[in-house]
């Protein structure tokens, strides 16, 4: 009975981050899990990539940008970023090579951004929106960039 319920415990815990498949977006791949939709943005500017990642019944969303520093400092950026925001918390550095801060997005929706960058003066910013936090955070440290064709 003990070895059923460890079965059972252990089945619910992989099935609710059980993943479908690498994404191609371009430039960087993300592992979307069943049960969720990735649509790369058709109005983002040259050089920018934006996927909008959505949960099925929608109780959870996150949009995913990676886009050019043009020469500013991160530290920069998100100064102008919470600065713009309704009640942006102060950005804080994590464990994970993150900065994270908080707001109210247009809806009022409480919205958590985690804001990196990459070696290459590019910018990694995703938000999210929702309860589902363990499947957003997966989806977000799968991302993987793509390797650049030798010339």
């Amino acid at each position: 009975m003990k070895r059923f319920v460890l079965a059972v415990i252990i089945a619910a815990l992989t099935a609710s981050c059980a993943f479908g498949a690498v994404k191609d977006f371009g430039k960087f791949t993300l592992d979307i899990p069943e049960g969720w939709t990735a649509e790369l943005a058709d109005d983002t500017e040259e050089g920018y990539y934006t996927v909008n990642i959505e949960k099925s019944g929608k109780t959870s969303s996150m949009s995913f940008t990676y886009a050019p520093t043009n020469e500013y400092s991160l530290e920069d950026l998100l100064e102008d970023w919470t600065n713009m925001e309704v009640n942006a918390s102060k950005p804080e550095r994590t464990s994970d090579g993150y900065y994270t801060y908080t707001y109210k997005n247009d809806d009022g929706k409480k919205t958590v951004s985690y804001v990196r960058s990459e070696a290459n003066r590019m910018y990694v910013a995703v938000d999210m929106i929702g309860d589902d936090v363990k499947t957003m955070t997966a989806i977000r440290d799968s991302f993987a960039l793509k390797s650049e064709p030798k010339k």
